[in-house]
């Protein structure tokens, strides 16, 4: 997953500084103005606030094939596989 974050940010830098020359300032304000088509992670490029926007689509294999991921329910104890809550430890 590292490579790809680091192939999309490759992507969005080298997009900035061909629009921006040698001028830093104008690189930086470039850096909102990129949108990536077609990237690995999902990351367009950065808005206004500096942030990466991002639409990521995780998948999994399940009983249909390849579907979206759907994060599990909150399970009483994350650690029971039933969600229920464990026994009490014995008291020695």
């Amino acid at each position: 997953m590292l490579d790809a974050v680091a192939y999309d940010t490759t992507r969005i830098v080298v997009a900035a500084v061909q629009a921006g020359g040698d001028d830093r300032d104008v690189i930086r304000d470039q850096l909102s103005q990129v949108e990536l088509i077609g990237p690995v992670t999902g990351a367009t490029g950065f808005n206004a606030e500096r942030t990466v926007d991002r639409s990521l689509l995780i998948l999994t294999v399940g009983d249909q094939g390849i579907v979206p991921w759907q994060p599990p329910e909150a399970l009483a104890d994350p650690l029971s596989p039933s969600g229920e809550d464990p026994p009490p430890a014995p008291t020695p």
